[in-house]
């Protein structure tokens, strides 16, 4: 399970591990927190929330050139710039997910990461992986 902060950290993180991991047959699901929504400069080609579609749209054609089907491809929707102030709410989704998926692993961003999101999803996966049994 690679657990992503935004569209196109999973595919900069870790896109290598996965394709390599699906060539030969492991099956990988990805979770993706937040949306995208402000990845553009202050000056907005498109709106925050057609970005979010596009960013959405972008992350499921990388994944899938991963070899990771939409089945697999879980988008939480957190909004972009705010999973700081999320962090239980995450834990508790990613701990259902873990519940669900069973991984054997689970990659995630550094907690040194200088983005807060990232971080903040460092900390909720880790959360998350305490309270888990598997």
């Amino acid at each position: 399970m690679v657990v992503a902060p935004h569209p196109d950290d999973e595919t900069i993180g870790c896109g290598a591990t996965i394709a390599r991991k699906r060539a030969r047959g492991t099956p990988v699901s990805v979770v993706i927190v937040a949306d995208g929504r402000y990845a553009q400069s202050r000056s907005r080609a498109v709106s925050p929330s057609a970005l979010a579609a596009i960013r959405a749209a972008e992350a499921s054609a990388a994944c899938e050139q991963l070899g990771v089907g939409a089945e697999h491809l879980i988008q939480l929707g957190f909004e972009d710039n705010h999973v700081l102030g999320q962090e239980a709410a995450l834990a508790a989704q990613l701990h259902d997910l873990l519940v669900r998926l069973q991984p054997d692993e689970v990659l995630v961003v550094s907690d040194l990461d200088h983005h807060p999101d990232h971080r903040a999803v460092n900390r909720a996966t880790y959360d998350a992986l305490a309270r888990w049994d598997g």
